[in-house]
């Protein structure tokens, strides 16, 4: 996501500012040059846009019943119109994470925001293929939260500034009509419209009412104050419902707006987070709750809300229909679900009855490549496996799901999918068949053991494991039903939670220690040397004698390693004001996964004591970990998807005219 200094300018403190000047001018001191590149337009062949969800809205008529939700960065249409069999009837990448969702009352156009600078406008009349109709930019630093559709205008809350008028008559190229702006305003970040009226979730302010009878000119019109912590609003007739997160939620009477009148409120028992309430019919509301679940409401008398049931998931989205409530799932340890719930408002204390799930999917927190396929570690989501041999055709060739498994690293061995993720043993799964999926048995590790991380062992049936507090494990997975153990490694002190492998030496990570290890007799691993950095270890990379260390607060730390009795740090490559994430080093170049603040950046690294920035891909999700070959380089960017480019010495992204110096590609 991109952020500009001028922006940071304007709406930080004094500290923050110089904060981030100082952060600027570090990596911009030591890398120079770095050149961006705006999104639309990055320089990318391939994207996977899926991702989690985080938000949904339902629409209904006589013959049709739809769900709206995001995954990732795609904006997916289901038919909801046969309870308790929802099927996916088309999707569009918007290109950026789906963060909030409205639709036109006559259900033909959606509006998408990011929560970054991006509202997109989505023509949903062809269900099984919307299509993007046009684009508005928020300018300034400046970030688009709820939206709200009006007459002829999209009203968006924007965080931290206020409200923006959006024309959209001609929606393949919407303007800015009219903005209000409210200095030293809390945040904003949702957005309902009643008549001339724009009500806004104001954060600590509570909910602002803007008059928008003229949209070129929306003015402030009233307040009420008492609803803090307001992150989101729902309008019934003249009655708002506004959650506040872990102060619960209150009903206002709108009927003489702008006047807001409290009718009541509901305070969250057992630590709640009221993230969104709906309407469920006359006398009910839902309540998406983090902690409780998903909770009915008794609300016939608005001054005294009372429980009625509720379902224990932890939930984070809901929509409604009349009957039925859609959810989403607030889970880091278990395959999401978009779940469908029937209230029976006829026994008002059952719990709400489950019919229904659509799969969704999580993070996108791992990558690696085996010739032209890319493996993608989507947490909570399972395994995926793309077939990138033409990375602007992307094709999926198989889809593991694993169940209440997180996954956060793997290998493929032959037909033998290896994956691990921190606590857990080592995952296995047979895909000679890919389209059908076989999980396998997990490989126990050895004592207090997990596979944290794991990599190939080039020319071998073979993989290298970052086995925590046990070290180095080299399993032999010729066999996957019986997996033997080839070589082990384990340190004095402290775990091993990533590992890399350059000819025979194995370089291992974990807290702030990096270990080397000798593999050259690949049964009696042995340490070749080993030293501390600065900040936590979150990705290792070997190439010849330098070690090249990913860092939460410190960059990545270059280390020579010729001399085993004194490795020295040679280099830093800064990326303040964000973590390391993740690196891949290929021959004179180093590929950093770096947060949500620079997304990818290349490094010449031809001097590993003066590493040159090349060029700072910006990307709409968090850049987590990178991986790179001769033929492709994958980037695995958290809710934003995974990026693909094809061979590295050929594409735009390599061959521009940084390597020359030659400043004109910039432009």
């Amino acid at each position: 996501m991109r952020i500009i200094l001028e922006d940071l300018l304007k709406n930080s403190t004094p500290a923050v500012c110089l904060c981030a000047i100082l952060s600027i001018v570090v990596l911009v001191g030591l890398c120079q040059p770095v050149s961006s590149a705006p999104i639309p337009g990055y320089p990318t062949e391939g994207h996977w846009y899926h991702g989690s969800t985080t938000t949904m809205e339902h629409w209904g008529s006589g013959s049709e019943s739809l769900v709206l939700y995001g995954s990732g960065t795609a904006l997916v249409v289901a038919d909801a119109m046969n309870h308790g069999a929802m099927t996916v009837l088309g999707e569009i990448d918007t290109a950026y994470v789906v963060w909030h969702i409205d639709i036109t009352d006559d259900g033909l156009m959606a509006a998408v925001t990011d929560r970054d600078k991006w509202v997109t406008l989505v023509d949903i009349s062809n269900r099984s293929a919307p299509s993007i109709l046009g684009r508005y930019e928020v300018e300034n630093g400046r970030n688009p939260y709820g939206a709200a559709f009006g007459t002829a205008h999209l009203y968006v809350a924007i965080g931290p500034a206020g409200l923006w008028a959006i024309d959209i008559a001609d929606p393949s190229m919407p303007t800015l009509a009219g903005s209000y702006i409210e200095p030293g305003t809390d945040f904003v970040f949702d957005v309902e419209v009643l008549g001339n009226h724009a009500f806004l979730a104001d954060d600590d302010d509570g909910v602002t009412a803007i008059d928008i009878s003229d949209p070129t000119t929306p003015t402030f019109a009233g307040r009420f104050a008492g609803a803090t912590d307001a992150s989101h609003i729902s309008i019934d007739g003249t009655t708002a419902y506004v959650s506040r997160r872990g102060f619960g939620f209150h009903i206002l009477d709108l009927s003489a707006a702008p006047t807001m009148t409290e009718l009541g409120s509901y305070t969250n028992p057992s630590g709640g987070i009221v993230y969104r309430t709906e309407v469920i019919d006359a006398d009910r509301v839902v309540c998406a709750d983090g902690i409780n679940g998903l909770v009915v409401m008794d609300v016939s008398n608005p001054a005294a809300p009372a429980i009625e049931s509720m379902d224990s998931r932890d939930m984070f989205a809901v929509a409604t229909d009349g009957t039925t409530a859609y959810s989403t799932q607030v889970s880091y340890f278990s395959n999401p679900r978009l779940f469908e719930f029937v209230v029976d408002t006829t026994s008002p204390f059952d719990p709400p009855n489950l019919i229904g799930t659509l799969p969704l999917l999580g993070e996108n927190v791992g990558v690696a490549i085996s010739g032209h396929t890319v493996l993608i570690a989507n947490e909570t989501g399972g395994a995926f496996l793309l077939d990138a041999s033409d990375p602007t055709s992307l094709q999926t060739t198989s889809e593991v799901d694993l169940g209440t498994q997180s996954v956060k690293a793997l290998a493929l061995v032959g037909p033998t999918l290896a994956y691990g993720s921190f606590g857990n043993d080592l995952g296995l799964v047979d895909l000679t068949d890919p389209a059908a999926p076989v999980l396998l048995p997990d490989y126990n590790m050895p004592g207090a053991g997990y596979a944290s991380d794991v990599i190939n062992l080039p020319g071998t049936l073979s993989v290298v494991v970052g086995a925590g507090p046990e070290g180095v494990y080299v399993i032999d997975l010729s066999n996957p039903l019986a997996p033997g153990v080839v070589g082990s490694w384990t340190p004095a002190a402290g775990a091993v939670l990533q590992v890399d492998l350059d000819a025979d030496r194995i370089a291992a990570g974990g807290g702030s220690d990096v270990w080397v290890v000798d593999a050259s007799t690949i049964a009696t691993p042995v340490e070749y040397t080993s030293f501390s950095v600065t900040g936590t270890v979150l990705d290792v990379e070997i190439s010849g004698d330098h070690v090249y260390v990913a860092t939460n607060s410190q960059g990545v730390r270059i280390w020579d390693i010729s001399n085993s009795g004194s490795p020295s740090e040679v280099g830093v490559f800064p990326t303040s004001p964000t973590s390391a994430n993740g690196i891949s080093v290929l021959g004179d170049r180093m590929y950093v996964a770096a947060d949500t603040f620079w997304g990818m950046i290349v490094v010449d690294i031809s001097n590993p004591a003066a590493s040159n920035g090349l060029q700072a891909i910006f990307t709409p999700g968090k850049a987590t970990k990178v991986a790179a070959t001769d033929d492709h380089i994958a980037l695995a960017d958290g809710d934003g998807g995974v990026f693909i480019w094809g061979d590295s010495a050929e594409a735009p992204l390599f061959a521009d005219g940084f390597e020359s110096g030659d400043t004109t590609a910039w432009n």
